[in-house]
C-alpha cells in the first residue's frame, strides 16, 4: 500500500461515524459481536458504543437490514418484514 492510500484510508477512517464503523464490523462478523469487543477494536468505552449502537439501529430502521440485541451481544439481520422476498430469493419454501 502506498503512503497516498494509507493516509488516504485513515482519514476516511476517521471520517465515518462511530455508526457506520460499528455497521462494519457487525457486517463482516458471523457471529453475534459482544459490546466489549466492538469496544476495544474502536478504542472507547462500551457507553460510548452503545450510543453508536442505539444510532445504527435508528439509521436502519428504514432499510433492509435490522440490528438485533441479545445478552450484550449485537448482530445485523434482515428485516423481518422482508423475509418472504429474502426466502424467495434464496429458494427456500417459508417456514
Amino acid at each position: 500500500m502506498s503512503d497516498f492510500q494509507t493516509t488516504s484510508t485513515a482519514a476516511a477512517d476517521t471520517q465515518l461515524s462511530l455508526a457506520a464503523k460499528i455497521e462494519a464490523m457487525l457486517f463482516v462478523s458471523a457471529e453475534p459481536v459482544p459490546v466489549g469487543q466492538l469496544a476495544a477494536a474502536l478504542d472507547v468505552t462500551a457507553s460510548v458504543v452503545e450510543r453508536g449502537l442505539k444510532e445504527l439501529d435508528e439509521t436502519l430502521a428504514a432499510r433492509g437490514l435490522r440490528l438485533q440485541r441479545n445478552a450484550g451481544r449485537a448482530q445485523l439481520t434482515t428485516a423481518p418484514e422482508l423475509a418472504q422476498l429474502v426466502e424467495r430469493f434464496l429458494g427456500l419454501e417459508a417456514t
